[in-house]
């Protein structure tokens, strides 16, 4: 209680008093907007401020000796001195509340607990806010080998925790890397669980298991025999050319008469096209 004592004076008198925070009773709180979110003052109590540096903060009563001492967390947010939590990343991550994030990486990390409504601050205080998985919009998945030609590397990951209907893409390069094939195979592809191929496209399934298949290099051991498209023609000479489309390095093409002799072999070409030259017109021919 304030008093003022003196002489009446003959005339009006205005008297003003003036309140000054005692600064040693009043600590700051600060907020972080985390990992997975932001902070805006929306809805929150003019005393929110931001400082030079952009970041949101209140200051409140500090706890004393007294166990009455100083706001409780309950009484900062019935005050309404907590900012706006907006989640950047719903419906993954649910905001859980705030941490005293000692290392700033904004997760909940072994010796750190969330924020209780009975808590109170005895100095300055840094609070992060704190977002959990939804684990309905997880998944998680394993990558192995189809079969004992596939090899995995040591020490590659084979177990991806995933945001759901996440493509393969998006853990395809990773997956590659975590195999190789035995001598003389070489990568052909990925496949699903009820033997399908992965792509890119391909949407990754909770519990589902990947294989990557290694198979026999053409180069090596040859490809086994498959139709082709060939057609026939003339040279300026009156010769008998067949052209065959779509040839590959690794393949062998043979020209049989119609009985099945073989009358010529010739290799697949990076081009794309093979020839069989010098042949009679009109001959009847099969590749």
């Amino acid at each position: 209680m304030q008093s003022y004592t003196a002489t009446m004076p003959g005339g009006e008198l205005d008297l003003n008093l003036d309140y000054h925070r005692d600064s040693s009773q009043w600590v700051k709180v600060s907020y972080l907007p985390g990992a997975h979110g932001s902070l805006t003052a929306t809805g929150a109590a003019a005393d929110v401020k931001t400082d030079a540096a952009g970041q949101l903060y209140a200051e409140v009563l500090r706890a004393g000796s007294a166990a009455t001492e100083g706001y409780t967390f309950a009484d900062i947010k019935a005050k309404r001195l907590v900012p706006a939590v907006t989640v950047s990343e719903s419906p993954y991550y649910d905001f859980a509340g705030w941490i005293v994030n000692d290392n700033g990486n904004g997760t909940l990390d072994a010796g750190e607990t969330l924020a209780a409504d009975t808590d109170r601050f005895t100095a300055d205080t840094v609070l992060t806010a704190y977002y959990r998985e939804n684990p309905a919009y997880w998944i998680d998945v394993t990558i192995a080998p189809y079969d004992s030609n596939t090899l995995p590397v040591p020490g590659m990951r084979l177990q991806y925790h995933v945001k759901k209907d996440s493509l393969f893409g998006s853990i395809r390069a990773s997956a590659d890397a975590a195999f190789t094939g035995i001598a003389n195979y070489v990568r052909e592809d990925w496949y699903t669980g009820n033997g399908s191929k992965a792509d890119t496209s391909t949407v990754l399934q909770n519990g589902e298991t990947y294989r990557l298949r290694y198979a026999k290099n053409p180069i090596v051991f040859g490809l086994p025999a498959q139709d082709v498209d060939a057609v026939g023609g003339l040279l300026s000479d009156n010769t008998g050319r067949v052209t065959v489309f779509d040839t590959k390095p690794g393949y062998q093409y043979i020209l049989t008469d119609p009985s099945g002799a073989v009358l010529d072999i010739v290799p697949g070409s990076i081009a794309g096209r093979s020839y069989f030259d010098n042949r009679t017109p009109g001959e009847q021919l099969v590749v």
